[in-house]
């Protein structure tokens, strides 16, 4: 099945997904607020997982991928 986004959806899931980190030791998978605070979501990802999210951040041009603390 292939989606396609327009500009505007791709603007709105970059926002969204440019604060989305994972700790290193864990895979526990959060948010960064304020000053660098990181606040959990309780789910910790396998390193498998992680890799399937980094092409996904690929395909929706964040360049950089998830963020890892």
């Amino acid at each position: 099945m292939e989606v396609e986004l327009n500009s505007r959806e791709i603007e709105l899931l970059n926002l969204i997904l440019h604060r989305i980190v994972i700790k290193n030791r864990t895979g526990e998978l959060g948010i960064i607020h304020g000053a660098d605070r990181f606040i959990t979501t309780n789910i910790a990802l396998k390193t498998e997982t992680i890799e399937e999210i980094e092409q996904l951040y690929q395909k929706v041009g964040l360049s950089r991928g998830i963020k890892k603390i």
